[in-house]
């Protein structure tokens, strides 16, 4: 029989692995709310951090880690900064996206508990960066062959301040290159960390 802690953490992990899904194609997941983009990473960020609080009711416990200090910090941190943001909506955006990060961390550090759950999570993580880079490779062709602005061709942005050239720009499924490199940055760590343990 399956106890609620089981449930709870079953839950976490699997909304965990949905978000690592999710994070990687943040333009095809946004929504607006109003006059407010939700990434849809982000609810199910909120879902896991739920069933995370679930799963430490539960238990009535949590590991103690040297990092809850310096995060606790810079939580603080952005939440005073709120005080002189110019722009209050922008900036509390922002402290939202920080703090999604900052539960990512705590709830990997509570359900990613075994080499199989984690081999999973990278997997996930790899597997979409290998659909990014298709994308990428699909943007490069099109490029090529004469789909050549962002309008008629998704996977390509625009140079910004940087002179044009005869390349494309790729940025997968995120809204920024930076983002993008960003996220495959990440997945090398993540898979030369699965092969070195």
């Amino acid at each position: 029989m399956i106890t609620p802690t089981q449930t709870f953490e079953r839950l976490a992990f699997g909304f965990l692995c949905g978000a690592t899904v999710l994070l990687a194609v943040p333009s095809l997941t946004s929504v607006w709310v109003g006059n407010i983009p939700v990434q849809l990473s982000d609810v199910v960020v909120l879902l896991a951090s739920i069933s995370f609080l679930l799963l430490v009711l539960q238990r009535r416990t949590i590991s103690r880690s040297a990092a809850y200090l310096p995060l606790g910090l810079y939580l603080l941190a952005a939440l005073v900064s709120l005080l002189e943001a110019d722009q209050l909506k922008v900036s509390l955006l922002k402290v939202v996206g920080i703090c999604s990060l900052v539960a990512v961390l705590i709830v990997c550090k509570h359900v990613v508990t075994s080499r199989t759950r984690w081999e999973r999570v990278v997997d996930l993580w790899v597997l979409i960066a290998l659909v990014s880079a298709t994308a990428n490779l699909i943007g490069g062709v099109l490029f090529f062959v004469g789909f050549r602005e962002p309008n008629t061709n998704p996977f390509i942005g625009n140079y910004g301040s940087l002179p044009r050239v005869d390349l494309p720009r790729v940025h997968g499924f995120f809204p920024s290159w930076n983002m993008y490199a960003n996220y495959l940055c990440v997945g090398v760590l993540l898979l030369a960390a699965r092969h070195q343990s």
